[in-house]
């Protein structure tokens, strides 16, 4: 009678643990990198699951919220009365990321916000507001100042991508890569990446990347479950022999 009440024992623990396959998002940090300058952001308030290698989720809010600048080098900027760039994030929207293999899992999260282009040498304020949109299929285009953009980014993605910025005379191509270190229970890092480019009407053409990374951790209460489960199991192993 102990045998079999052992065995139910251990199989109800180890089916209550089996149910809970969800790796809770404990942290993540967006950014984007563009004319040679990344900008970026990091949080813990952002909410999310991992339940396999193959399914992740991140949801809709404010986390990833900021302001950052950085100063553009003078070899690299978009054209020369640009020197400094000012990212503002507002808001990401809520997206789920499948796949039928670790490489290929990805989908849509559009975060959105504002860039402020600065010619510091001038009156010191933006002369020129480009709207950001990364993580999602869309093109947009945006004029002021003497100076116009037309951006185009796509979904994000755990595997490798390229990106085609140049023209028929001087091509340019980028390869991007993201990463999917999951485990079938959900839990670890998964690095995305959403390739974009930017043509501007000075004649400059170049990549934008935005990068995604998200920590998926258990919940000490699903590792508690397996622990016991798996020590009752070796427990009845050893009084069998």
């Amino acid at each position: 009678m102990r045998k079999w009440l052992s065995l139910l024992s251990a199989a109800a623990l180890l089916g209550t643990a089996g149910t809970v396959h969800a790796a809770p998002l404990v942290s993540g940090s967006f950014s984007v990198a563009l004319a040679g300058a990344a900008l970026g952001f990091s949080t813990t308030a952002a909410t999310g699951t991992a339940t396999s290698i193959l399914n992740a989720t991140l949801g809709a809010g404010v986390a990833f919220n900021g302001t950052t600048t950085a100063t553009l080098a003078p070899t690299i900027t978009i054209t020369s009365p640009v020197d400094k760039i000012q990212l503002v994030i507002t808001g990401n929207a809520a997206g789920a990321f499948t796949g039928t293999a670790p490489g290929n899992v990805g989908g849509a999260a559009l975060f959105q916000g504002l860039a402020n282009l600065y010619a510091t040498k001038g009156a010191g304020t933006p002369f020129l507001k480009v709207p950001v949109k990364v993580g999602q299929m869309t093109t947009f285009t945006k004029a002021g100042a003497g100076l116009g953009f037309t951006i185009f980014s796509a979904p994000w993605t755990a595997g490798s991508a390229t990106i085609d910025y140049g023209n028929v005379t001087t091509p340019a191509t980028l390869m991007v890569t993201g990463m999917n270190n999951l485990t079938a229970g959900g839990a670890g890092q998964l690095t995305l990446v959403s390739p974009g480019k930017v043509f501007v009407t000075t004649g400059n053409k170049l990549p934008i990347v935005g990068t995604l990374i998200l920590n998926y951790v258990p919940e000490p209460g699903t590792l508690l479950l397996l622990g016991a489960g798996v020590a009752l199991l070796a427990g009845r192993r050893e009084r069998r022999a």
